[in-house]
């Protein structure tokens, strides 16, 4: 019951008291940066049990609406996302996987990792990323979001009826969908 990104979550790791957690590749760079620098090759990654394939977190950019300088944001996203030298530097520096696919066959990639005791863990990921269909997005996805893991902490929580609390959450996401 303890909340990833709470005190309590980063002293687990910290302590060594978690023995998985699934997250994208951007957790090794945190945990050798700042959760837990002195753990180098106690961690390792991998691919999820059973051939399931999935992505974790991201970057997004966005340009709001009402802001004043939409051609130099648009120009600043073009260059995060479409620079290759510059997703490779945010790779190399904090493990932020490159979206950008012309960046998978750099030499980085083959690289063992010493903080993962010394495994070739780009690979791993750059093959995970093969597997995973780009999704389209959506502005009610956040609502949905948080309406299923509501009905998840229900059933996992309160041991509630699952075809119940799945029901009442469809009900529920087409309702707020609606009024937006």
């Amino acid at each position: 019951k303890v909340a990833a990104w709470s005190n309590e979550w980063t002293e687990s790791l910290r302590r060594g008291a978690v023995s998985v957690q699934m997250m994208g590749a951007w957790l090794g760079g945190h945990l050798q940066g700042w959760i837990a620098p002195d753990a180098t090759g106690l961690w390792r990654t991998s691919q999820l049990p059973d051939g399931a394939m999935a992505s974790w977190g991201g970057s997004f950019y966005a340009i709001p609406k009402k802001a004043q300088h939409k051609a130099e944001a648009w120009k600043f996203i073009e260059f995060m996302a479409t620079d290759k030298e510059i997703q490779l530097a945010g790779f190399k520096e904090i493990n932020a996987f490159p979206v950008l696919v012309s960046t998978h066959n750099d030499d980085f990639f083959n690289q063992e990792i010493p903080y993962l005791g010394g495994q070739k863990a780009r690979l791993i990921w750059r093959e995970t990323t093969k597997h995973i269909p780009a999704l389209t997005v959506d502005r009610y996805d956040e609502v949905a979001r948080q309406v299923v893991n509501d009905a998840l902490e229900k059933v996992l929580e309160k041991d509630a009826n699952i075809d119940q609390v799945l029901a009442d959450a469809e009900k529920q996401i087409k309702r707020r969908a609606r009024r937006r």
